[in-house]
């Protein structure tokens, strides 16, 4: 069942009045300014779209819904789907849709959790909730009844497309992992990484990366930009306003979690998705699922990590099928 979206009040951003109690709070999470925010970034884009709500039913929660951006449906080629990464959302594809779009359906969606997609109580245990993930993923395909799709995922997404992948094999035409989020066995090296970087590591296991947005309150914005001002950088040819980046991936972020990315990030996810280790494959229990053999195809884009997905738009979609 897909539900359509409630244009009203769209263009809240900025009519925050100051006597709300939104004002009053420390967490400053607005669900008028989340959908304006993306709004405004997703206003440099070309190729016209569609937003709306796919209910997914009882996956997770007793009615989860998936935020889902669709363009260029009238195309017959193989869809895109787009996985987004840890914290993210689908506005922060804003400078790859155009391209992606100019030939075939894209489907971009807010990961059940995150952005604008529900956000139900998933299980404390991190198997559990990645097989809850998959499942939300297989029941919106099954909503908007496509039947094979290209599988785009970038960072956390790349981790959640593989292990799609791996569930239903025969919805997924090509598998697309951009500095996909997963970690190989401790390569040899580890040994001789200094004491103290392993001791930080240590240290910072237990938290979630995204919890220091949170605590941050009215200053979440400004502290995404003091640690990764890479990020606004990014954008900054496009958008003509360098605030709306972290000020959007704070609205993504800032709600009092419901779901328990606690324990599914400091579990590290330990999955062995195909990687390079200097001049060897090493090739993951995913790969083994594939029965990938030395005549599979590997497209390896060099130096593609997470700034490719801005910086070098034109040249990613250049390599899809």
């Amino acid at each position: 069942m897909l539900v359509k979206q409630k244009e009203s009040d769209s263009e809240k951003c900025d009519e925050e009045s100051w006597v709300s109690p939104n004002w009053l709070s420390w967490n400053k999470y607005s669900e008028s300014m989340l959908r304006a925010l993306e709004k405004r970034i997703l206003s440099i884009l070309k190729v016209p779209y569609k937003g709306f709500y796919v209910d997914i039913g009882p996956v997770v929660g007793p009615a989860d819904k998936i935020w889902t951006l669709s363009f260029n449906t009238e195309s017959q080629k193989t869809p895109l789907v787009l996985l987004h990464g840890l914290g993210s959302g689908v506005a922060l594809w804003c400078l790859n849709l155009d391209t992606f779009a100019n030939t075939r359906p894209v489907y971009a969606i807010d990961v059940l959790g995150f952005g604008r997609s529900s956000r139900p109580t998933f299980s404390q245990f991190s198997k559990e909730a990645e097989k809850q993930m998959i499942r939300s993923i297989e029941e919106w395909r099954k909503e908007l009844k496509l039947k094979d799709f290209i599988l785009l995922g970038h960072s956390m997404g790349g981790f959640l497309a593989a292990s799609y992948s791996i569930s239903y094999p025969n919805r997924v035409k090509h598998l697309i992992l951009a500095d996909p989020w997963g970690f190989p066995e401790r390569p040899r090296e580890y040994n001789n990484i200094p004491l103290w970087i392993k001791t930080v590591v240590y240290v910072l296991k237990p938290f979630n990366p995204l919890a220091g947005i949170r605590v941050a309150g009215p200053f979440g914005p400004k502290l995404i930009n003091t640690i990764r001002p890479d990020i606004s950088k990014k954008y900054a040819m496009a958008l003509e306003d360098t605030n709306l980046i972290p000020e959007y991936i704070y609205q993504c972020n800032c709600q009092n979690p419901r779901n328990k990315t606690n324990d599914f990030t400091q579990q590290y996810i330990k999955a062995r998705i195909v990687t390079k280790l200097k001049d060897n494959w090493a090739l993951s229990e995913a790969a083994k699922h594939f029965n990938i053999s030395r005549t599979t195809d590997f497209l390896l884009i060099k130096n593609g990590g997470n700034k490719k997905l801005s910086k070098e738009s034109e040249d990613l979609e250049d390599q899809n099928c």
